[in-house]
C-alpha cells in the first residue's frame, strides 16, 4: 500500500500534472486554487476506489471546481466545525465560570477548603469537558476522508454524512492503516524540502511537494476505500 502511493504521483503524464499542481499550491492563498485542488483530490479519491491506477490530468476544470465545492462543504463541516462548536463550549463555560464566581465569591471568602474544593472540581470538569472536546475533534478528522471518499464515489455531497455507510469504511483495518500511513507524509515531505532547499534546482522544485504528499495520501485513503 505505502509503495503504490509513493509510485502513483510518478504514473502518467506526471511532469505536466506536478506543474499544475505545484503553481495551484503555491496559490492557495486564494479561492478559486484551494476549489480546484480540493476537487483534484476529490477525484483522486474517487479513481483510486474505482480501481484506477494512474492520477488524473488537470483537464476538466469545471468538474474539479464543482467538486472541489462540494469537497470544502464537507471538510468545513467536520474539519471546522466541531473546532468552533469546541471554541464556543469554551467560552460559554468561562463565562458560567465567572458569573458563578461573582455570585459565590462572598461565600466562598469565609471558608477556605471550600475554595480548594471548588477550584479542585471547577478543574476536574475543564478537564473532562476539554478531553471529550478533543475526542470529537480527533474523530471527525478521522472521518473526514472517509467523508470525502464517500462523495467522489457517489458524486453526492449528503453521501459523506451518511454515517450508516460510513462505519463499515471507518472501522476497517485498510482504512486505519492508510490513515496511519498518512500521518507519516508531511514528515516525509518536510525531510524531502529541507534536502532539496540545498541546491537551487531543488528549490523550483519544493513548491510542488506538498501537491505530491496530499496525493499519497489521497491514493491511500482511495485504496483503502476500494478494499
Amino acid at each position: 500500500m505505502f509503495r503504490d502511493a509513493l509510485q502513483y504521483p510518478t504514473r502518467g503524464p506526471w511532469l505536466r500534472r506536478t506543474v499544475v499542481g505545484g503553481l495551484l499550491t503555491l496559490g492557495t492563498a486564494f479561492l478559486f486554487p484551494v476549489i480546484v485542488l480540493v476537487g483534484y483530490v476529490v477525484t483522486v479519491l474517487e479513481r483510486s476506489a474505482a480501481g484506477e491506477d494512474t492520477p488524473p490530468a488537470f483537464d476538466d476544470w469545471y468538474r474539479l471546481g464543482s467538486r472541489g465545492l462540494g469537497g470544502l462543504i464537507i471538510i468545513a463541516a467536520y474539519g471546522l466545525g466541531p473546532v468552533i462548536v469546541a471554541a464556543l463550549v469554551g467560552l460559554t463555560l468561562t463565562e458560567l465560570g465567572v458569573v458563578l464566581l461573582q455570585e459565590f465569591a462572598p461565600l466562598l471568602s469565609r471558608e477556605e477548603t471550600l475554595i480548594w474544593g471548588v477550584g479542585v472540581l471547577a478543574g476536574l470538569v475543564a478537564g473532562v469537558v476539554g478531553l471529550c472536546l478533543f475526542s470529537i475533534i480527533l474523530a471527525c478528522w478521522y472521518v473526514l476522508p472517509a467523508a470525502l471518499g464517500r462523495y467522489g464515489t457517489t458524486g453526492s455531497v449528503g453521501a459523506g454524512f451518511e454515517l450508516r455507510e460510513l462505519r463499515p469504511i471507518i472501522t476497517s483495518s485498510e482504512y486505519l492503516l492508510a490513515i496511519a500511513i498518512t500521518q507519516l507524509v508531511p514528515l516525509m515531505v518536510v525531510a524531502a524540502a529541507f534536502v532539496l532547499a540545498i541546491t537551487i534546482v531543488g528549490l523550483l522544485v519544493v513548491p510542488a511537494l506538498p501537491f505530491l504528499g496530499t496525493l499519497c495520501c489521497a491514493r491511500l485513503v482511495g485504496v483503502a476505500i476500494a478494499d
